[in-house]
């Protein structure tokens, strides 16, 4: 892990009402990410105005520690654009993972007693290869993919309403 970050003096940073510049990079596993920009009040219900990046070239040592559920030999390159007010949360995406690429945006609105969760997501590419499972003896499993168990987060308190869209869908050759 390397962690390499600048910012206000802590003090100005936790406890200005005033944006404090903020740019902070880390490297783990292989993937670099950087997140540059402003952030005031981030205790209470802050602002942020931060332009996110992540890439790998691949991930390999990703997989190796979270399991099948990275593709493997996969590229990364991500990026969003992240802007808070006291009301919402606005995050503009864009991600490819090998050859697959989502793009869109999403807000959370964060003023009321239920977070509600908006937005459109294109997959504009979705490379499902990666995720299927080795070939099989048995014939009634050649068209599975890897069983995967993923965590359920208590989401009862949280309304959503999301557009999702695909234009392209692969899945072996």
């Amino acid at each position: 892990l390397r962690l390499r970050a600048r910012s206000a003096a802590l003090q100005d940073l936790f406890t200005s009402d005033l944006p404090q510049p903020l740019d902070v990079e880390a490297e783990a596993l292989g993937v670099r990410a950087k997140a540059k920009g402003q952030v005031s009040d981030p205790l209470g219900r802050g602002q942020l105005d931060l332009v996110i990046q992540a890439n790998a070239d691949s991930l390999e040592k990703v997989r190796q520690v979270f399991g099948p559920a990275v593709p493997e030999n996969a590229a990364l390159v991500a990026s969003a654009k992240v802007s808070t007010t006291p009301r919402e949360v606005i995050a503009r995406l864009d991600i490819r993972l090998g050859k697959s690429h989502l793009e869109g945006d999403l807000v959370l609105l964060r003023d009321s007693s239920r977070p509600r969760i908006e937005g459109d997501l294109l997959l504009a590419d979705l490379d499902l290869t990666a995720f299927r499972a080795p070939p099989a003896t048995d014939e009634r499993t050649t068209n599975r993919f890897w069983d995967l168990e993923l965590p359920r987060p208590n989401l009862a308190s949280i309304d959503a309403e999301l557009g999702i869209s695909a234009r392209n869908l692969r899945s072996g050759n």
